[in-house]
């Protein structure tokens, strides 16, 4: 078991690959540290609607996202 998962998401099924892996990994109490490259994920659409559908993603699988930071150059 470990207390941190870290991971960088630049697939689209990739938040929830992430999810399945850190409930089998991660300590109760841990956390997971997650950077979403959004025009990865989907060039056309606009990145804050791709942020917003990743964090909805790992809400469903329980995750309680604690901070989330944008950084555009």
């Amino acid at each position: 078991m470990v207390d941190t998962v870290f991971a960088y998401v630049t697939q689209p099924d990739q938040a929830r690959i992430v999810a399945l892996n850190s409930h089998y990994f991660l300590k109760n109490e841990g956390h997971a540290v997650i950077a979403v490259k959004a025009s990865c994920i989907d060039s056309t659409a606009a990145p804050v609607a791709i942020f917003r559908r990743e964090v909805t993603k790992l809400q469903a699988e329980n995750f309680k996202p604690l901070e989330q930071l944008a950084l555009d150059p």
